[in-house]
């Protein structure tokens, strides 16, 4: 995130920024536009502000803050619902009859909670290395569900379901 050099100013300009651009642009503003969105609407327009539109934003330091204000409340909700869809999967595979499929399931559910943990903090899908290890902990959970658990209980609608391969022409 940008800095003026005083650490006061920059806690004084930055104070409820991210909301005030929720509220300008409810449905986003745009993949890869929160640095452009964030000094352009909010910093600037804030009297006093010693940012201008040189400074360079980086990232807002939380990923589901940026993904609702890149993608609107509703791809924000979208992503909070796949991490927590994947982490009750991964929990559901972890807590599975002793095996291999266990095992692959606490390790996945241990990956995607400490993704979603340095989430709040930075931005862990934007990194090439952390991002394949989200979405291999994703396809994982999947198999190791198929696997080791049993379709029933209140989280039995996550559980992956086989389809029979059907040829069909082309």
């Amino acid at each position: 995130s940008p800095t003026s050099g005083d650490p006061v100013l920059d806690r004084a300009a930055a104070r409820g920024r991210a909301p005030a651009l929720m509220r300008l642009h409810p449905l986003g503003v745009g993949p890869d536009l929160w640095r452009h969105a964030f000094l352009e609407v909010c910093w600037t327009g804030k009297a006093g502000s010693p940012f201008n539109l040189g400074h360079q934003s980086v990232h807002p330091g939380n990923s589901l803050v940026e993904a609702v204000s890149e993608t609107g409340l509703i791809g924000g909700l979208a992503l909070a619902a796949l991490w927590l869809a994947l982490l009750v999967q991964s929990y559901r595979a972890a807590c599975g009859p002793p095996g291999p499929w266990s095992r692959i399931g606490y390790t996945a559910l241990n990956l995607l909670a400490c993704t979603l943990v340095i989430g709040f903090f930075g931005a862990p899908l934007h990194e090439p290395a952390t991002a394949m290890l989200f979405w291999a902990a994703a396809g994982l959970t999947q198999v190791a569900l198929w696997g080791a658990a049993e379709r029933t209980g209140a989280t039995g609608i996550l559980v992956p379901h086989p389809r029979p391969f059907v040829p069909r022409p082309v």
